[in-house]
């Protein structure tokens, strides 16, 4: 028993920690239904432990653990899978803030918005917290109490909207405070008014009976599947290395002629059968004409980020490759004050068309 409870204490903390630094690497890895399994495979391991060993202490710091993957689960979903990348606060979203109570609601159920969205936000929110106060009852009986329910659940719901809305992964709305409690509080006073609570708490504190051998198999099992799946996210962790230093990102055209022109503020951008998106520091991808516009990508920043091949002879004008990510970028600077850029794949050279002030490209 003690080789098991120590497999499982060390699988656990490792799963759980690879699963951490991998959603902070790139959560755009993860989908929702690949975060719930994995999460089920450790509760279901934690739960089949627990009938292994068979000792009421176990079985109540059981209930912690699940709270921890709960925690985790939710995090996840609300702030990285499918959300911005984290950037901290955004005035922008200050705009998006919503402290009238039942508006987003109505909104949802009357306006001409896809039943799909409808219920994700209104069923969705009302049922998410449904399992935290479920393991709050099975934790401690003070948590029967709906006041106590209440006080705790919005403490952790506000901090949870709070966060969304430092890291701009998601705006504060009270109609979410409002389905996320309304829910949780329901579905407490219908277990205390149907007395199901005991009954319901005795499923997480007994083995079931369950042959020793049948569980070891199942232990077993839940091994095994979880081992694969940490494995898969330590592969993904050792092979996303170039997409996280990734800058620029290149599509080229199949059927191309002539280069692009796009006028820009005082100098034009030209580009050589290519579709380029950038990404800024703070993680946001932006066709590369905008990146320019906006200041998000100069000419200063172009030179630390590629690699000088060759200067010309008339001023200073550059050329700058990468050829990881496929491009190379010209940088006019020639003796009449040209400062057009042009940008294409790795194999882009200088033509002599280049560069001119009369645009003869």
């Amino acid at each position: 028993m003690k080789q098991i409870k120590k497999l499982y204490d060390i699988l656990l903390i490792t799963s759980i920690l690879l699963f951490i630094i991998s959603i902070f690497l790139n959560s755009y890895s993860f989908s929702y239904s690949m975060i719930l399994i994995f999460i089920l495979l450790l509760a279901i391991l934690t739960f089949v432990t627990g009938t292994i060993i068979n000792k009421r202490q176990f079985y109540k710091k059981n209930i912690t653990k699940y709270i921890i993957l709960y925690f985790i689960l939710l995090l996840s979903l609300t702030m990285f899978i499918n959300r911005p990348r984290i950037s901290f606060f955004s005035f922008k979203l200050l705009n998006s803030i919503n402290i009238i109570p039942f508006k987003s609601i109505i909104r949802y159920l009357v306006g001409p918005i896809n039943i799909n969205i409808k219920v994700m936000n209104i069923l969705g929110n009302a049922v998410a917290f449904i399992p935290f106060s479920f393991l709050l009852i099975l934790k401690d009986k003070k948590y029967y109490k709906l006041k106590n329910q209440f006080i705790y659940l919005g403490i952790v719901v506000l901090t949870i909207e709070t966060l969304q809305l430092i890291t701009s992964t998601g705006r504060f709305d009270i109609d979410d405070f409002i389905l996320n409690i309304g829910g949780s509080l329901l579905f407490v006073f219908l277990l205390k008014k149907t007395k199901q609570i005991d009954q319901l708490k005795k499923i997480f504190y007994q083995d079931f009976n369950i042959p020793k051998l049948v569980r070891i198999i199942i232990w077993i099992i839940a091994f095994i599947f979880i081992v694969l799946v940490d494995i898969i996210m330590l592969v993904k962790m050792l092979t996303i290395k170039q997409e996280l230093i990734q800058t620029f990102y290149v599509a080229e055209k199949s059927s191309c002629v002539n280069l692009e022109k796009i006028e820009m503020n005082g100098y034009n951008l030209y580009l050589n059968c290519v579709d380029v998106i950038y990404e800024t520091d703070d993680f946001y991808q932006l066709p590369i004409q905008d990146a320019l516009e906006n200041k998000k990508l100069t000419r200063n920043k172009i030179k630390e980020k590629l690699t000088k091949k060759e200067v010309l002879w008339d001023g200073g004008t550059a050329i700058y490759v990468n050829p990881d990510e496929n491009i190379a970028i010209i940088l006019c600077q020639t003796l009449d004050g040209n400062k057009d850029i042009y940008v294409g794949n790795k194999n882009m050279r200088y033509n002599d068309n280049f560069c001119k002030n009369d645009d003869k490209s």
